[in-house]
């Protein structure tokens, strides 16, 4: 998968990987089945693709990062929703209304199976940082955007971009 864009390399990995989730997936009833059913969904991907992807966990949200591609999955529950859309919903619209103004990183969705999944570049994580030097935080709150922290920011092209903008007040 290595050469590949992001995106063709999200939707092929997204295409195999929905093969390997139970039916049943969204209608599982605990947090945890569902997340036992992704980590066997992901092995059983990786073995047939022969690349290496882990499972990661956000407050709302469950994510795959691949070598180069990141896909969010929303949690489906009304507990871990966020917002009146899905939080893949509301950050792509997020997107859409603010990446002219704001250092966002990009994202698509992709629809499959009546359900749609947020991909994004894989961006490098930074260490310390100091979101002054890079950011007028105080241009955020004026978007509502009120997540902004380090494990949000990621560096794409060398450049620092909020990779997780979901946790917006507009779009609840």
């Amino acid at each position: 998968m290595f050469g590949m864009s992001y995106k063709t390399s999200a939707e092929r990995y997204l295409n195999t990987f929905l093969s390997m989730l139970p039916q049943n997936f969204y209608e599982l009833p605990k947090y945890f089945q569902q997340k036992d059913a992704l980590g066997a969904a992901i092995l059983k991907t990786n073995y047939t693709l022969h690349c290496h992807t882990k499972l990661d966990f956000g407050a709302t949200r469950f994510v795959i990062v691949g070598s180069n591609f990141v896909i969010k999955i929303d949690k489906k529950s009304a507990k871990y929703c966020t917002t009146k859309y899905g939080n893949n919903q509301s950050e792509f619209a997020f997107f859409k209304k603010y990446s002219t103004v704001l250092p966002l990183c990009p994202c698509q969705m992709i629809y499959k199976n009546d359900r749609s999944y947020l991909i994004m570049p894989k961006c490098k994580k930074v260490g310390k940082l100091c979101l002054e030097n890079y950011f007028d935080s105080d241009d955020f709150l004026d978007y509502n955007l009120s997540d902004v922290h380090e494990s949000n920011i990621g560096l794409l092209n060398k450049m620092p971009v909020i990779i997780d903008y979901a946790a917006n007040k507009e779009e609840r």
